[in-house]
């Protein structure tokens, strides 16, 4: 993640949530932010020492925006940004993230959308109280709900990780999580608080 001392962003009131965050592919920073009822992204130039807007998309947000979260994937230039994490139709086991890809201002679709009820109607979603979503590799998604912390792929489903846990079981109600990894990116280690 990148952090800057505290100035204000011109344009930018009315600003419900915000992040911050680096593509490790292109190396450029980047600054979005919520209204309610628009996305903007801006993107760090040294020159002027300060964010420069990109763009801004009108989209509907949930209400409240209790997740805001960038997901950075080599793919695509500009981040899709996690807004909301629910689980599945029809699975207890995988997630439903809401993402908004800020390359097209629209609603960004896993290659296979499972969240139908078979007759091509969208199906109410089963709310969670998500406490965190962060990224943690190119392509998995850490995201900690009631007593749960999973490792999710950009589908929803648990990560298959050699080495490592992708999902624990806590007695007890997380209240928060601070994700921290070392410097090369190999070790995760999680701090949390009831």
């Amino acid at each position: 993640m990148f952090c800057c001392p505290f100035f204000q962003v011109p344009d930018t009131k009315g600003t419900l949530r915000c992040c911050v965050g680096r593509n490790p592919y292109n190396g450029y920073k980047y600054l979005c932010g919520a209204t309610t009822s628009a996305l903007y992204l801006m993107q760090w130039y040294d020159p002027l020492n300060k964010f420069m807007l990109l763009k801004q998309s009108e989209c509907y947000l949930p209400h409240p925006l209790r997740v805001f979260e960038m997901v950075i994937t080599p793919d695509l230039e500009y981040p899709l940004m996690c807004v909301d994490v629910n689980r599945s139709f029809g699975s207890d086991d995988e997630l439903r993230h809401s993402l908004i890809d800020l390359n097209t201002g629209t609603t960004w679709i896993p290659d296979e959308d499972e969240d139908m009820d078979g007759m091509a109607t969208v199906v109410p979603r089963h709310n969670l109280n998500v406490k965190n979503v962060t990224q943690i590799e190119k392509d998995a998604i850490l995201v900690c709900y009631e007593n749960v912390v999973r490792v999710v792929n950009l589908q929803g489903r648990l990560k298959e990780r050699k080495k490592q846990t992708s999902e624990l079981t806590f007695d007890f109600t997380i209240d928060s999580i601070g994700p921290v990894q070392d410097l090369d990116r190999t070790e995760l280690m999680l701090i949390l608080y009831k």
